[in-house]
């Protein structure tokens, strides 16, 4: 009979302790979108917050084309702000893309915020099929 008193009494307890756990995760969950919010503002108040999609206009290569049609149409699509960057008319962005991406042999499309390299056409298209492409263009480095 005690054993039966003592989970009885627990009960309101376990109940309490249940509602300051939610309360305090829902703390946590909005501090961290505080904290997001206010890592954006400073983003982009030093211009780091822009994504650029370098691209190259003269390719014989059907599949680069089609790669960088499908980078830039996800984005549009998803109301994402981008510039266009492209080496084929601008020689120093063509080695501005492969310093960044830290690889000389760097080919377009990649993907940058500001002047971090996020990734390749196909990193760009793992986020996107795993629905993390949010994740994908926020992230502070590669």
């Amino acid at each position: 009979m005690a054993d039966t008193d003592n989970t009885a009494a627990d009960t309101p307890t376990d109940a309490a302790t249940s509602t300051t756990d939610a309360t305090s995760h829902k703390d946590d969950i909005d501090k961290k979108t505080d904290d997001d919010s206010k890592a954006q503002d400073i983003l982009t108040a030093l211009g780091l917050n822009t994504i650029y999609v370098y691209i190259s206009s003269v390719s014989l290569d059907t599949e680069l084309k089609v790669r960088q049609r499908r980078v830039i149409d996800a984005l549009a699509s998803k109301q994402i702000p981008y510039e266009v960057v492209d080496i084929a008319h601008d020689r120093m962005a063509k080695r501005r893309m492969r310093h960044m991406s830290m690889d000389e042999n760097a080919v377009p499309p990649r993907i940058f915020r500001g002047e971090i390299y996020l990734g390749d056409y196909f990193e760009f298209q793992e986020a996107l099929d795993q629905k993390r492409l949010d994740e994908f263009l926020t992230k502070l480095s590669h």
